[in-house]
């Protein structure tokens, strides 16, 4: 087996395992971005516009913790979804986006003199460090 395809099932393991870590089951790709635009994420998934906590629009937030609550392991759902903050909400999007290949990408920036986090939804893409001696073939 190549490094590439190693890597490559190393990543998906991984991911399996954080989905099994937290959800019952893998929340539905329909369900997350319909979340995502409820909370002012224009494309959903594939928006990438950058963002901070406090721009997050959590109107309906009593309506996304009853949809997301069954795919949460019950001690999960009672840790991140019971008393929903900012600091919560950003983990529960990062959580959901995470089961269908999308990561939360996070930068410290200075916006009008206060350090902020600022976020933005990322397809993920594997990567690897080459090592010394490696030889990989592009077809």
């Amino acid at each position: 087996m190549s490094g590439v395809d190693e890597i490559s099932l190393q990543h998906l393991s991984d991911k399996k395992d954080i989905q099994k870590s937290i959800f019952r089951e893998k929340p539905p790709i329909e369900l997350v971005n319909n979340i995502l635009k409820n909370m002012g994420f224009e494309h959903g998934l594939t928006d990438t516009k950058s963002f901070t906590k406090d721009q997050i629009i959590d109107d309906k937030i009593d309506e996304w913790i009853s949809l997301l609550e069954p795919y949460y392991i019950p001690c999960k759902a009672r840790r991140f979804l019971d008393y929903l903050t900012k600091e919560k909400l950003v983990t529960v999007i990062r959580h959901i986006i995470r089961v269908h290949n999308f990561d939360l990408r996070t930068q410290e920036r200075v916006l009008c003199g206060v350090k902020k986090t600022v976020y933005r939804i990322e397809p993920v893409t594997p990567s690897f460090k080459a090592r010394e001696g490696m030889f990989i073939e592009f077809l």
